[in-house]
Formats: C-alpha cells, structure tokens, sequence
C-alpha cells in the first residue's frame, strides 16, 4: 500500500471488511462489479478450505437418507430415530407442503438478491432477527469476527416469537415468505411429535414456545464465484439451536461430515433437509447428533439458492440441559444445565470453524458424584499440603472441571461449608489485585458517618428532596429510615431469607436453577450468576425470585418465606415508587416524570447468604460493581460486610437496624445525563461464624426493549448528552456476559 502511515495488517483487513460492508450490496455486489479475482478478506487459510471433489464417488451420497413421511407411522419414527443418532441429518419427501410453493419461494428469494441495487440496499441491516423491523439483508453475520469472510449473502427475517409484520417483507418474496412460515410450522411440530417418540417420549414432550418457540428464516444466495478453491459458501459448522429444515435447489454445495468424510447432499426435488441442532443433542444426552457441515464456494455460472428456517427455545433465559427421563445411573448426564442465551451469545461471538456449540457445556466426568466425593476430590487438593505437593496440584489443576464439579453439588458455598472445610477451593481465589484488605483504614480522615447520610423520610418534603438529591448526586447511595416499611417485616423477612439457605440439603438442591428472574419458574437457587465467566468466584449464595412486570406464582416461592416475600414485596414497590417521585423533583422534573412500568415495571429480589470463610483473605462476598438498572433498594442485617466508593476511598456502609439501603443504578445515572451517580460498591467475604443475610430489590424497565438516554429536560446547549440512546436489554446483555469487574455499564454508552 502506497500510505503515508503504515497499517498493521490486523487494521488493513479491518478497513476492507468496513469498505465492503459500507457498498451494502454484498458477494453478489462483488460479481456485478466484473471482478475476476475475489478480495483477500474472503480468502481462506488452507486448513480451512476443502477440495470441490468430495466423497461422492464412493457410494457414500446414498448414505443420507431420504425418508417418506406418507409411509406407516412406526417406520417414520424408525427412521428418523435412526438418520438422527447416526447423522444428525435427514431428507423428507411427501412431507405435506406442495412443491409448487417449494419452486416459488426459491424463485421469490432468488428475485430479491437479484433486485436493482438501490432497491436491496434498503433492507441492509446487520440486525434483523432479535431487533430492528425484523427483516434485513447482509452478507456474513460474522464479517466483522471471522478470519475469513464466506462468499454468500442472506436475506433474514424473524418468524417467532414476535414475527415480522408482513408489510416489512420485501414485497417481491412476501407472499411466498408467509405461505412458506405457516407450512414449515406445521412440518415440524409434526416431525418434533416423530422425533421425540423415537427418544421413548410422549408426542408432545417437545412441542410448543419452550422448545420450538423462536423462529428465524435465512434465504442463502451464493453467486458464482471466480476462485471458489480460495473460499467457502459457509464454513464447517454446527447450528446451535433445535432443529432446521433447508430448502435448496438443484446446483448443489451443501456437504454432510459422516465417519470423517464430506458427503455430498445431493439436491432431491421436492424434498426438504432437516438437521439436529445442537441444544437438541444436548436435550437428548447425545441419543440425536448435531451433524456437522458446510457449503462450497458456488464454481457454478448459475447461483445457489437455499432457505433455512432455524427453531428453537421462545424463551433463551430458559435453563435446558439432558431431559431428566433420557439420564440414569446408567445413563448419566452429559451435559450441565445451561440458558439457551449463553448458547446462542457463544455461537453469534465465534466464526464458524467446526466445532459444536455442545461440546462447551458438556460434562468433563462420566459420572455425577455423591456430594462427599465431588468435595473430596476438590477440597483434599489444597488441604493440608506441603509447598511441593502444592506445587505439583497447581501444575494439575483444571478449572473447568472445578466448576463442573462445585456446579454439580447444588448446594452452593454453604455446602462446602457443611463439608467441614478448611480451606476454599481454588475456583474462590481472587488475584491481589480485585482482593482487598479487611485492615486497611476505611475512614481515610472522614467520618464515613457524615459521607453516607442517613436520611428520615418523615421530614419535610423540601428538605426530602434536596437530601435525596444531594446523596444521589455525590455519592449514589443512602439510607432511609421512617420509611412506611415495618420493622418487623424486616427482621422477619430476613430470618426467612436465612430460614431458606439452612433448609436440609435435600430440600434446597430441588430449587437449584441458574435461570429464575426472566424465565423458568420465576424462583431458585445457586452460587454466582456469572460462575462460568469469571475469573474467580465469590462467596456467597442467591435466592432469586421475579416480582415483575410477570410476578411469580405465589406456590411456586419456598413455604419457609413466602408470606413474607408476598408481604415486602408489596411495601418496597410503594417505597419505590415514593423515592422515585422524590428523585425526580430533585431534578426539576415533576413527581410522576420517572414512574410507573417505563422505568419501575420490572422487579427482582435476590437474597444473599454469605456464610462464614474460612480464608477470607483470598476470596470476596461479592465483587466490585455498580448496578445496571434504576434504583436498588438494600435491606441488611447486623453482620456488616457492603462498602460503597467515595473519593478514592472505599468506605464501610454500617448497618443501621430499621434502616433501608438505597443506590442509583447504571440506567438512572445515563437518564439524568450524569446528574446522580451510580455508587460503586463491593461486599467482603464473611469472616464470622455468623451468616451475612441481605435481600436486594432491583428496579428496572418493564419494557426491555425500549430506548433510553439523557432526558430531554436535562439536556441543552450547556449541558450536552454525555450518553448514546440505549435499549436498557443492551446494557443488561453487557452486565450478564461479563463478570463483576469494577466497570460500570454507564463507560460503554458514553458518548
């Protein structure tokens, strides 16, 4: 390159990805343009590329099976049993959609790649099935991470749970698009009813949101390519959800991976592809497989058309893992329980380079060990071992299968605790630098008395509002006494709290679950939401329940804390609502400005038991952090633990009995253009013999995916917006897939 300053090639490849994307027109846009040599951002290592002459001339083509649905039910269900464990992929003819409607809606996909430019260029956007209108038009969705593009582009829209309005189909494909939608909806819960009888399964095991509830449909053009041995169609993969049906025409591409071998799929007229999904491998404890495969670059003159329409869970924050009458002693689990989100985030941020999304979550062991022997073979690592053996231990040691084995026990840290051990395990060990010192002075010269106020909401109301004001503006955090909340529910509701995490192990482990507050049942338990993306673990053990905006059923909260979750829930959603109008009054604005469902309408309680630690000095009860939401409301026992950040320094926030804890959250911070601050905050690992307790209601959104940024109100020509606009489920995403770092949320959407 002829440049004035040299580019590294990492930032040259950078600048032709943005360059291409910037034309908006794709591969095909590439091809139009007369060019006989494709761009190096296409070209593919050699160990990634594959030879355009496969396996087919031996015999092993025929090894795909295609399967006749009209023929008797138990041989259907024979058949497809058996084309799932063995391949992972099928092809089904007589499967009840005309192909006359298969013929026209490859023509249709095929007529809106090839629309005029101007006219494609319109329904360009990288996101389309998760947000934006629904629909759009891109070439690679893994352009800006990938090492090499493939030479394809796609047409997207979202079918489920929320499908795209029919008016933002591009016209020429909408007919075609909806008939298409309503028919593979059809086909596949039948072939779902097929599949799950051949697990011994009842028809409808797998049916319905749960499990076929999102729906996402890609057209694939793969125009003609001028050095198909330099590139790919789509590289070898694994597609991560339940199940897809392809669509394709006769040019052919598509290769099957059988026995360490590319099989050709040779195109069948009116038949359709479908293929196992890799969370449906995992639901069946690897009876079904997730086949792998992948496209070639088109060396044809005529382009390749196919449409793939992807199913899988409706609800992502669902916890999924081997169905519990597919797992025996016999039998055992494969795979941990996981969020069909923490699946799809590893999928959408890795390229395509031919590893299952199942092989991340699957077990290490073969077995599900007794509680007693999983603690035995962490815990007897670091007991009561000399500085060599220490050594050889450290050499051996294997994170993964830690977590995986702690994980397995459902107990928690408590557990380890009733154990009996003496010293934690190393997953709980924090680097010098996120430790911090239990005899380190807190006070720094200040009076932490006078720094953190303690505020009587009995008072004035003008006085009121300069005092939340004055508290949200320098620091974030506060304590409110007289607050209409009884002290009694309080201390009863704290003792339930505690009641619930010293229930008999048997008892507890039922409510094991790592997803509770979006989806599920709406209540459980665990250790650390953020356990396997951490560098370290913290001490410390949640109860979670969803309040809002779709409560909980009441049955379905613990009896040892129900009346009295019910009874706070009430009290802290008025108490709420009253500092918010409070809040907002302190910014000029009026009482109601930051109320109801827009900004209080979603609400989670999490209540913590940090139980005693044995080394306090390596670990922490939670790690620093500020809040993403609106405003947290904090009710703490006597056992002191939380530090808030003033100053450079970090200061003990005492408790207060009869007192409630308050913080500005993340959200509320970007609101108020910077006007209150969201307070920094950590909590120590518990040194005593006696439990920490501390129950936490976060106020955020109702409506996820609203956006948000500085209010106008708050917002001139002296004071710009110091925030992009914002959906509050972006900030949440970001909070939930890292792990506490000290990193408020407000840094990734300053302007």
């Amino acid at each position: 390159m002829n440049s004035k300053q040299p580019m590294t090639l990492e930032n040259n490849r950078r600048k032709e990805v943005e360059d291409f994307d910037n034309t908006k027109l794709g591969v095909k846009g590439l091809v139009d343009s007369g060019i006989t040599q494709i761009p190096s951002i296409f070209h593919h290592p050699l160990d990634t590329l594959f030879e355009l002459e496969s396996h087919h001339l031996d015999g092993y083509d025929h090894l795909i099976p295609v399967i006749d649905l009209s023929s008797t039910h138990p041989e259907v269900v024979d058949q497809l049993r058996d084309a799932s464990a063995k391949f992972g992929f099928f092809q089904v003819i007589n499967h009840g959609i005309p192909v006359s409607l298969l013929d026209r809606l490859i023509e249709a996909v095929k007529a809106f790649h090839e629309l005029p430019a101007e006219e494609k260029i319109r329904n360009y956007g990288r996101e389309s099935i998760n947000g934006g209108k629904g629909v759009g038009f891109h070439s690679n969705y893994d352009l800006f991470h990938s090492k090499a593009a493939s030479w394809r582009d796609t047409l997207q829209a979202r079918l489920g749970p929320i499908p795209v309005h029919p008016d933002d189909i591009p016209e020429i494909c909408r007919d075609e698009v909806v008939e298409w939608d309503k028919e593979v909806k059809q086909l596949v819960e039948r072939v779902m009813g097929l599949l799950s009888e051949g697990l011994g399964l009842s028809d409808d095991r797998l049916k319905g949101k749960s499990y076929l509830g999102r729906v996402g449909f890609a057209g694939h053009y793969y125009p003609y390519c001028p050095e198909p041995n330099k590139t790919v169609g789509i590289s070898a993969h694994t597609d991560p959800g339940i199940l897809t049906v392809l669509l394709q025409d006769q040019v052919g591409g598509l290769q099957i991976k059988y026995d360490n071998k590319w099989i050709d799929l040779k195109p069948v007229h009116g038949a359709l592809v479908i293929n196992i999904g890799d969370l449906f491998q995992m639901l069946s404890n690897d009876a079904y497989k997730s086949g792998e495969h992948r496209v070639c670059a088109n060396p044809h003159q005529q382009p390749r058309v196919s449409i793939a329409v992807f199913f899988s869970p409706g609800t992502e924050e669902d916890l999924y893992g081997p169905l519990t009458e597919l797992v025996s002693s016999h039998n055992p689990a494969l795979y941990h329980q996981i969020k069909f989100s923490d699946l799809v985030t590893r999928f959408l941020n890795t390229e395509l380079r031919g590893k299952s999304m199942a092989n991340h979550f699957r077990l290490n062991t073969q077995n599900h060990p007794h509680i007693v022997v999983v603690f035995n073979i962490m815990f007897t690592m670091t007991s009561n071992k000399n500085s060599t053996e220490l050594q050889q231990v450290d050499n051996q040691y294997n994170r993964v299968e830690e977590l995986e084995q702690f994980e397995s026990t459902k107990l928690g840290v408590k557990g380890l605790i009733d154990s009996g051990i003496t010293h934690i395990p190393r997953l709980f060990h924090h680097p010098p630098q996120t430790l911090f010192d239990h005899h380190e002075p807190q006070q720094s010269e200040v009076n932490h008395d006078l720094i953190i106020p303690v505020i009587d909401l009995s008072g004035k109301h003008e006085e009121l509002v300069k005092q939340l004001r004055d508290a949200s503006t320098k620091l974030g955090f506060f304590q409110v006494i007289n607050h209409g909340v009884s002290v009694s529910l309080m201390d009863r509701m704290l003792d339930a709290v505690k009641a619930f995490h010293e229930l008999q192990p048997q008892e507890k482990m039922r409510m094991y679950c790592r997803d509770t507050v979006t989806a599920g049942s709406g209540v459980g338990f665990y250790s650390n939401y953020d356990l396997f993306r951490s560098k370290a673990a913290s001490w410390s053990d949640t109860l979670a329940i969803r309040l809002a905006p779709i409560p909980v059923d009441a049955n379905e909260i613990p009896d040892v804390c129900r009346t009295e979750v019910i009874e706070w829930d009430k009290e802290v959603k008025q108490l709420g609502e009253k500092l918010m109008g409070l809040l907002s009054e302190g910014l000029g604005l009026s009482s109601d400005k930051l109320t109801g469902t827009s900004y209080l309408g979603r609400r989670a309680m999490v209540g913590q038991y940090y139980p005693y630690c044995p080394e306090p000095d390596k670990t922490v009860g939670i790690a620093t952090h500020t809040d993403p939401g609106i405003l947290t409301v904090l009710l703490q026992d006597q056992v002191g633990g939380l530090q808030v950040k003033y100053d450079g320094h970090w200061i003990d926030l005492k408790p207060l009995h009869g007192a409630l804890v308050v913080n500005i959250g993340d959200l509320l911070q970007v609101i108020t253009n910077d006007e209150y601050k969201s307070g920094e905050h950590r909590v120590f690992a518990n040194r005593f013999r006696t439990p920490r307790v501390s129950i936490a209601v976060f106020f955020s959104p109702g409506m996820y995916e609203n956006v948000y940024g500085p209010l106008p109100e708050l917002v001139s020509s002296e004071r710009p917006a110091l925030y992009q606009q914002l959906k509050f489920s972006d900030m949440v995403k970001s909070f939930f897939s890292k792990e506490l770092d000290g990193n408020s949320m407000t840094n990734y959407f300053r302007l």
